[in-house]
């Protein structure tokens, strides 16, 4: 077999001039290519590896002539060569379709052989009409449909593939991948391929180089190579703390579903889960320490769509490294074997509105039919400050119901939720209060009072939208003047994380607000609450988080918006006692909506709640009963030591005696409260004791 790339001793330096230093600027040289040599034979595909900055696209560049060695030299045998790198051998200012004849004329291409081959280019690109627009309006992954198109359909003797793979969308890489592999095998083409895609290198190559430093740290055989690599990336991981989360891709194929990822780099191997859609469903694990990328599974029903996830994982030396779940799409197989995406989506009923009569027989109901319902639930509450909705009724097909109140006297409210089902999914409509009524209202005094009763005061206000913009030494807000507001108030927090809500105005009529940052000159996050009062208690608007818009003149403060993602409506209820009453006072606070979430507040319990003492038995641990607490768990730790280990759980008393403590030890002990809201566990925090030596 010919050979038809030599590498010899190439050596290379950059020279670096620091011109973004302002002051002490140097020269200098650094050497990026120290002596690489190595061949290519005829119609073999061999891989580069390395980590980021190793010198691989630099060894690429100088294959391909763009850049020249300093010392050494390079050999081609063959009559064209073609780079496939990002942002390399195009124009910016021409168009996609200009940048085609402009490679194909380079290649050596006439224009006519180039028009010929240019329908094909264009239809293999997906770009439509984007290719009569410049290069410099593509996104990475439109300029590598570009640069494969091209490149594919123009073939070269020899190929040269910089990471072209690892960006565009995966039906498109998937799609690149299946032509690359079919033209070395039929071709007879050389292949030269740099990639992290470490899978891909193992797939597509037969041989692999090994380029860390600037120099050939390995070369061999595929599987040889690939091995020392791995060990040597989970030598050097100590420091990693992050892993992206691979996006699956659902290949609905007969008889089996087919996931597909791009590997993660640093990822040792994968875990995958697989998930049922129907409410209350868990994550199931259905492959575990797996290296593919790519995993077949035979969902085990056939009358429930599923969900899957990949999760990628690493080791630091001292502990694992896992990355976020991203759900996939739906996907079900069906009686035939056929397996199809869900992508039709359940819209939920219309809210349906509630009329309300009294007779003898009690509190009467009455709704229109909503479309795509199939049943209702009804819900009650009294009107008193800090009532809850209480479920009712449930599956009721009628569109009509008859309560009996627990009192004659109180005045109730109700609302009515209409319920959509796929026989799979459920959707809800939303829910408008309806009343107050008692039972001592007659029908008629009940249609005399509906002429005067506002049912909607009793309804939460309007969010107010609030624009912040820094002018000079303060934050300027303003927002629409909401709807039955008598006034407003104003709130603040430092942009870090586990910083609280401050008042900074209440009572306040106006609808614009300047706060002064002068003295700290922070720019904070901004929210402001619209509130009115009623006879039957108070009313609050929602809230949502305002970020200041800076001005040119003011030093940019915006890149950490990601940390607000915590709800400022748990700060503010959790860090002010007197919002915690007040949103007590709101009849609709609290939303019937069993199928949502409902906000998890931790149980509060005083700070010097739990007590330990030395003795004979060992240590003696004491604590206040906590309100509305199911059982408690306890832990323990020594004086200094970071993590907690757990002494007893699912524990219905309030003292304990640890016997099992240690003479001249010094321990911490600390409990967590734990109740239910009807759907899972809901936690204190953690309320320890001080320190007891043994």
């Amino acid at each position: 077999m010919s050979t038809a790339i030599t590498v010899n001793d190439v050596h290379l330096r950059y020279r670096n001039d620091d011109k973004h230093r302002l002051f002490h600027r140097r020269k200098k040289r650094e050497e990026v290519l120290k002596g690489i040599s190595f061949e290519v034979e005829a119609g073999e595909v061999v891989g580069i590896i390395g980590p980021n900055g190793s010198g691989k696209s630099t060894v690429m560049k100088v294959i391909a002539g763009l850049m020249s060695p300093d010392k050494g030299s390079v050999e081609l045998y063959g009559n064209s060569v073609s780079l496939l790198a990002l942002g390399i051998g195009f124009h910016n200012e021409l168009s996609g379709r200009d940048n085609i004849y402009l490679s194909g004329i380079l290649m050596g291409y006439s224009k006519k052989e180039i028009e010929k081959r240019y329908k094909d280019i264009a239809n293999f690109s997906e770009l439509g009409e984007y290719l009569d627009k410049p290069v410099r309006t593509y996104s990475s992954g439109m300029r590598s449909k570009l640069t494969f198109s091209t490149a594919v359909n123009l073939k070269a003797d020899i190929m040269l593939i910089d990471e072209v793979f690892s960006v565009g969308d995966m039906r498109f890489r998937k799609k690149s991948r299946a032509v690359m592999e079919e033209m070395i095998q039929e071709d007879d083409m050389t292949v030269l391929m740099v990639s992290h895609n470490l899978e891909e290198i193992r797939k597509m190559c037969r041989r692999v180089i090994w380029i860390e430093d600037g120099q050939i740290k390995d070369s061999g055989d595929t599987e040889t190579v690939l091995k020392a690599y791995y060990k040597s990336m989970a030598d050097n991981v100590s420091n990693i703390n992050f892993l992206e989360a691979p996006t699956v891709e659902i290949i609905p194929e007969d008889g089996k579903v087919h996931l597909s990822w791009t590997h993660v780099e640093n990822a040792t191997d994968y875990r995958i889960y697989r998930k049922d859609d129907l409410a209350g469903s868990r994550w199931a694990q259905i492959a575990d320490g797996y290296e593919e990328t790519e995993f077949f599974d035979v969902p085990p029903s056939t009358d429930i769509s599923y969900r899957y996830t990949v999760r990628a994982r690493t080791n630091n030396g001292r502990h694992d490294i896992w990355s976020e779940f991203i759900p996939s799409d739906l996907v079900r197989m069906y009686e035939d074997g056929t397996v199809k995406k869900e992508t039709e989506k359940l819209v939920a009923p219309a809210i349906p509105e509630v009329e309300i009569t009294v007779d003898a027989e009690g509190i009467r109901l009455d709704w229109d039919k909503a479309e795509n319902a199939v049943d209702y639930r009804i819900y009650r509450k009294d009107v008193f400050p800090g009532s809850s909705w209480h479920q009712i009724a449930d599956r009721c097909t009628d569109n009509f119901y008859t309560d009996v109140p627990p009192s004659d006297t109180d005045e109730y409210m109700y609302t009515v939720r209409a319920r959509a089902s796929s026989g799979i999914r459920e959707a809800w409509s939303e829910y408008i209060p309806a009343g107050p009524v008692s039972m001592e209202m007659t029908s008629a005094d009940n249609e005399e009072g509906d002429e005067e009763m506002d049912v909607n005061s009793f309804m939460p206000l309007s969010v107010p939208e609030v624009t912040a913009e820094v002018r000079g030494d303060s934050v300027h807000l303003s927002w629409d003047e909401i709807e039955r507001a008598d006034d407003y108030r104003v709130f603040r927090r430092e942009r870090k994380k586990g910083s609280r809500w401050q008042i900074i105005a209440d009572d306040y009529k106006e609808t614009s607000f300047d706060d002064d940052i002068s003295e700290t000159g922070d720019i904070f996050y901004y929210t402001v609450r619209a509130k009115a009062d009623t006879e039957k208690g108070r009313v609050w608007s929602e809230f949502e988080i305002a970020v200041p818009v800076v001005s040119d003149e003011t030093a940019p403060a915006t890149e950490d918006i990601p940390e607000v993602q915590e709800s400022p409506a748990e700060e503010i209820t959790a860090d002010n006692d007197d919002i915690n009453e007040e949103q007590k006072s709101v009849p609709v606070k609290s939303a019937p909506a069993e199928e949502k979430a409902p906000e998890e507040k931790e149980i509060s319990a005083p700070a010097e709640a739990i007590e330990a003492s030395k003795s004979g038995q060992g240590v003696h641990i004491s604590w206040t009963a906590a309100e509305d607490a199911m059982n408690y768990r306890l832990y323990r730790k020594e004086n200094g030591a970071k993590r907690w280990d757990m002494l007893i759980d699912n524990y219905d008393k309030t003292e304990y005696d640890d016997t099992s403590a240690e003479e001249g030890r010094e321990y911490i002990y600390a409990f967590r409260v734990r109740r239910s809201n009807g759907r899972h566990d809901v936690w204190s925090s953690f309320i320890s004791t001080s320190p007891v030596k043994i």
